[in-house]
């Protein structure tokens, strides 16, 4: 009965760890809730979903407590608050009337999700919404993101972009609503393909520019996914990305959509979607929030305008690449075919040089042969006048002779082996050479003929 027993205790443990071990490797989104409850309250807001809300003061912002890296991804969020792991690397924030900021999850890492101004006088971020869509794989200001309200932003002097204490040097958020227009969106996000996936990078202002206005030096790191990460599993288990030697260590597991069925360990309120706030509801001045929303929105409207400019005369330079290509394609076609017909013609004849220099040496060998065997003769000869007349002397000397010739028979045929193969293995190189130029051959007329039949490829 041992061995039943030992059986079935080892069965009900690996049915027991085995769903710890799967959460190491990914979570599901239902994970958030468990993991983020000790830090504040989740509240369903409709359309939506359940968002998380931390317990914070009421002028608390998201990406305030912590410092913006330099990172191999762009720039990166450090955040120096428990949840941050989560809160700044996947979903989106959204600020809610009367209710202030709360997040929603998502699925997707990423160094942080932010929109960046910049002006002469004042580098800016703010939390992106969860209208905020990818067009195609890159998130710009235009169609795909028509940009936040003052409210949203966090505004800071280039001098103090790196300061310890980043909430003492914030630009007050009433002053916002100037600084706003007075400042241009620089927001680039691209989703770049990687081994596994997608990487994606939070490009923004110029480290160049920051690293020569900012007092202090810019903290530069190189981001250390960690996916098998298990989240803790009791409140009092911490779990955060720490930054080690240059190198900053993310909790980055990835994440599977939650079943509709599993909810937050307690749901607190439902609001409507009417409570959100785009960051303009909480200015004062009613007049002066619409002619900066209108500024706003012809910004947003020339940057698209200029983007499409761009791309409009960047199509039009290929297709004039494209006409003067075609033309270059046909003569570098007949330069080709001319190049590979005198590649062709010198290796035809290295092979009948070598075939010649193969006859001779046949030749040689032969000759050589004929002599000796010629000699040989004449020493037999001699052995057996030396027999007859009793002259031991001179057998002797007949077979050391004969012996002699015997070893330089068997040395030309060993050498005449061996320049026979030099010649053949020089044969072989010169066909191999030879393939190889007419692949390569075949490979550029293709793509000249390609690039007739669609003068743009390859611009």
């Amino acid at each position: 009965m041992k061995p039943l027993r030992l059986i079935f205790i080892s069965w009900f443990l690996v049915v027991l760890l085995l769903p710890a071990w799967g959460r190491g490797a990914e979570i599901s989104t239902a994970d958030f809730y468990r993991a983020l409850a000790p830090y504040g309250n989740w509240v369903q807001v409709e359309k939506f979903g359940y968002c998380f809300q931390p317990r914070v003061n009421e002028t608390w912002r998201p990406y305030t407590d912590g410092y913006w890296a330099a990172s191999n991804l762009g720039w990166a969020w450090v955040s120096n608050e428990a949840w941050g792991w989560a809160t700044y690397h996947y979903g989106r924030w959204m600020l809610l009337r009367n209710r202030g900021w709360v997040w929603l999850p998502g699925r997707e890492w990423a160094p942080a999700w932010v929109s960046w101004r910049s002006g002469k006088n004042y580098i800016g971020w703010a939390p992106l919404p969860p209208a905020t869509t990818w067009d195609k794989r890159e998130i710009v200001l235009g169609k795909n993101f028509p940009d936040v309200g003052p409210y949203y932003y966090n505004f800071c002097s280039p001098h103090n972009f790196a300061a310890q204490n980043l909430p003492a040097v914030l630009l007050p958020i009433a002053q916002n609503i100037d600084v706003l227009p007075e400042t241009q969106n620089i927001t680039w996000m691209v989703k770049m393909s990687a081994q596994g996936g997608n990487e994606i990078y939070n490009y923004g202002p110029s480290l160049k520019m920051l690293a020569q206005a900012s007092e202090v030096p810019i903290p530069q790191v190189q981001i250390e996914r960690e996916e098998k990460v298990a989240l803790p599993a009791a409140p009092q288990e911490v779990v955060r990305n720490q930054v080690r030697n240059g190198r900053f260590f993310v909790v980055a597991p990835r994440v599977l959509p939650a079943e509709k069925t599993e909810k937050p360990p307690t749901v607190s309120t439902e609001l409507t979607q009417a409570d959100t706030d785009d960051g303009y509801a909480r200015v004062q001045d009613r007049k002066k929030a619409a002619e900066v929303r209108e500024r706003i929105r012809l910004q947003v409207a020339e940057q698209e305008k200029r983007r499409t400019q761009v791309t409009s005369d960047y199509l039009l330079e290929r297709q004039r690449a494209g006409l003067e290509q075609q033309t270059e394609a046909s003569q570098q076609l007949q330069q080709n075919r001319m190049a590979h017909e005198r590649q062709v013609t010198g290796a035809r004849q290295q092979v009948l040089n070598l075939q010649q220099l193969q006859r001779v040496n046949d030749q040689n060998t032969i000759r050589q042969q004929t002599q000796i065997q010629q000699q040989q003769f004449d020493f037999q000869r001699l052995e057996r006048q030396a027999q007859v007349s009793d002259l031991p002397g001179q057998q002797a000397e007949a077979q050391v002779g004969n012996l002699n010739l015997q070893q330089k028979s068997q040395q030309n045929r060993i050498d005449a082996l061996g320049q026979q193969r030099e010649l053949q293995q020089m044969q072989m190189q010169i066909q191999l050479q030879q393939n190889l130029n007419d692949n390569s051959y075949k490979q550029q007329q293709l793509q000249l003929i390609q690039q007739q039949q669609n003068p743009t490829m390859g611009h």
